[in-house]
């Protein structure tokens, strides 16, 4: 990251304030993933987010040789606001990429990760965490509504 990086700031010129780290650079956001981000920051529900770089930060490794590195990983605060209730794992999609197979696969992966989920308990899976996680691919069109499912709806 370079010391003269922009940190990304919402409409109204102010930081965003449920990064899970202090520093943002805008850089590592396209302009659909920028629009995400600041979303993200303003839903109250939200207890922390996270830009996940690709090659360098988390992964999945489903059954092809190349990893999946979502885009965001977020999430949604329990009813105490204290902790969170969930964890998701987002990668999204431009229009553009919305029927290419490497969208399909991820969605597949992503699909068997949640069906996974549902059958053995998360904490059976890592005995430390206890919460659930949900996997999306997210197009472009659908964001918004999507996220608004995500904290209103589930």
């Amino acid at each position: 990251m370079k010391k003269s990086s922009r940190k990304l700031i919402k409409d109204d010129h102010s930081e965003v304030q449920r990064s899970l780290f202090d520093y943002v650079p805008e850089e590592e956001f396209n302009e659909m993933e920028k629009s995400i981000a600041i979303y993200l920051d303003e839903q109250e529900k939200l207890l922390w987010w996270y830009r996940n770089l690709s090659r360098q930060d988390y992964y999945i490794q489903g059954w092809r040789k190349n990893k999946i590195f979502p885009d965001f990983i977020f999430t949604k605060a329990d009813k105490t606001g204290g902790n969170f209730s969930t964890v998701y794992v987002v990668e999204t999609k431009g229009i553009h990429l919305k029927e290419f197979e490497d969208t399909k696969y991820k969605r597949n992966v992503f699909k068997f990760c949640n069906d996974l989920g549902r059958k053995v308990e998360w904490k059976e899976l890592n005995k430390e965490f206890s919460k659930g996680i949900e996997f999306q691919v997210i197009d472009e069109k659908e964001w918004k509504r999507r996220i608004n499912e995500l904290f209103y709806i589930s």
